[in-house]
């Protein structure tokens, strides 16, 4: 087919409007492989195609599919709010927010560490007893005083829970915070000291072994009753799924000397921890084959949205490539998905902080590629978008160096400073914080608040 006629064919304005002849329910099919900006493109195409890509059929897939992959609730939703979550999900793919705003941070809260964000909400340590918390939607912030006798070491936040984890004279220590109330109601002081990654569900906080050689149990502690289960000996533990209202724990372990990976997936009560199913299968991996010395999770999180939880694992041998794994509870699925980087990206990134926007769109701060890195499990992607600084962020400016390029060889870490850059966030608002404040990053068109003290974007190179 010549140049002339495949446009004709594309166009629509030839003898052969392929598209146009097409049945609503085929071209429906057509555009769950599209993304926003084919949509719009589509619809400037001709006035045929606009009436086709505007039909009730048509807009009404693709934004059941739009909502699906935000992880929104679709109660209340009508296809008159479509064009606000078209353009919410593709800023979340590609990192273009609706509005940029920086919050610098007060001369009191310059030390602030171990941020983390949830619901809207930023938490992080103020000093060795405070936690300072900002809610983005009120512009309040709040003090919680003496929160550990310890010293804290990390944060993990829900829509109603603080936890802090510390270390007390070589002891560890979790403290639980209800920040509704802002009163302290659990502490526990534990034995163990394997690493361990603890995720809060509903009003209980599982905390499982993270990379450990030995096996190890998962404890689940009710903040509640401050009761503590122990249970189960895991080995190679990769993906859990957690679901309080069904009282059920679903624990995956792999064993990577087989080809393909072999997993044990057992099936627990929540509360007590008795086993209630198991079984063994082996994983496609579409063809590769992975080093088990080479294989650990990306930030060492698990993440649950609703009835999928998910885990990013990376291998030594092959930087251009991350595994993206999912489980779906409604459907009882183990699915893997790899990511392509064009950089080698395990190699010039260097890991740390990590916003999950949704189970399908992961951003993480890559130091050495001087911007955010965007792992896409929607379209098995991993890209970067060059960092722009406010005119405030002096300190980020002077650990990336002046002329803010990516290196032409990969960084030694004896060769930069830690400027404590990290991604923060989830589908609606991502932040970028640094010593000199946090880039907020807002998603979500209908939430774009005015926050006090908060200055316009203002990028370095503008601001003279």
């Amino acid at each position: 087919m010549d140049a002339h006629n495949g446009n004709e064919l594309a166009t629509g304005r030839g003898k052969h409007d392929i598209v146009g002849n097409l049945p609503l329910e085929l071209v429906a099919q057509v555009t769950e492989y599209l993304d926003i900006v084919d949509i719009v493109r589509c619809h400037r195409v001709s006035r045929q195609w606009r009436l086709i890509f505007s039909s009730d059929t048509i807009i009404n897939g693709i934004l059941s599919q739009t909502v699906a992959l935000l992880e929104l609730d679709t109660k209340n939703i009508s296809t008159a709010d479509a064009m606000t979550y078209f353009r919410w999900f593709h800023g979340v793919q590609s990192a273009h927010p609706v509005k940029k705003a920086f919050l610098p941070l007060p001369g009191a809260l310059e030390t602030l560490k171990h941020v983390v964000y949830h619901s809207r909400r930023i938490c992080a340590v103020h000093d060795r007893q405070t936690v300072a918390m900002l809610d983005l939607g009120t512009g309040k912030i709040t003090f919680l005083p003496n929160i550990t006798t310890g010293h804290p070491v990390d944060l993990f936040l829900s829509d109603r829970w603080l936890i802090i984890e510390s270390d007390d004279r070589g002891r560890k220590a979790f403290v639980a915070w209800d920040i509704h109330t802002s009163q302290k109601v659990a502490e526990w002081r534990v034995s163990f000291r394997e690493s361990s990654y603890p995720t809060i569900t509903k009003d209980k906080v599982i905390i499982a072994p993270v990379s450990s050689l030995d096996s190890c149990p998962i404890r689940v502690w009710d903040l509640l009753s401050d009761q503590v289960d122990v249970f189960g000996s895991f080995l190679n533990l990769c993906l859990w799924h957690a679901d309080a209202d069904e009282n059920v724990l679903i624990t995956f372990e792999f064993n990577w000397d087989t080809d393909p990976p072999e997993v044990q997936q057992t099936k627990w009560t929540l509360t007590s921890g008795e086993l209630l199913h198991q079984k063994k299968f082996c994983l496609s991996m579409g063809g590769r084959s992975i080093n088990k010395f080479g294989v650990c999770r990306l930030g060492d999180k698990v993440r649950t949205y609703g009835r999928k939880s998910v885990a990013h694992l990376r291998t030594v041998q092959d930087p251009y490539t991350t595994m993206h794994l999912m489980y779906n509870y409604a459907n009882d699925q183990l699915s893997l998905r790899w990511l392509c980087s064009p950089d080698p990206i395990n190699e010039l990134t260097l890991y740390g902080g990590a916003a999950f926007l949704g189970p399908y769109v992961t951003y993480l701060w890559a130091h050495q590629l001087r911007g955010v890195a965007i792992y896409n499990a929607f379209n098995g992607s991993i890209t970067s978008r060059p960092y722009q600084l406010h005119n405030r962020e002096l300190s980020v400016r002077d650990s990336l160096g002046a002329d803010l390029m990516p290196p032409s060889r990969p960084m030694r870490w004896a060769e930069f400073r830690d400027p404590s850059l990290e991604c923060i966030g989830d589908q609606e608002v991502c932040g970028v914080f640094s010593n000199d404040g946090v880039q907020l990053w807002f998603f979500n068109p209908d939430f774009v608040p005015d926050i006090p003290d908060a200055e316009p974007f203002l990028v370095l190179e503008e601001s003279g």
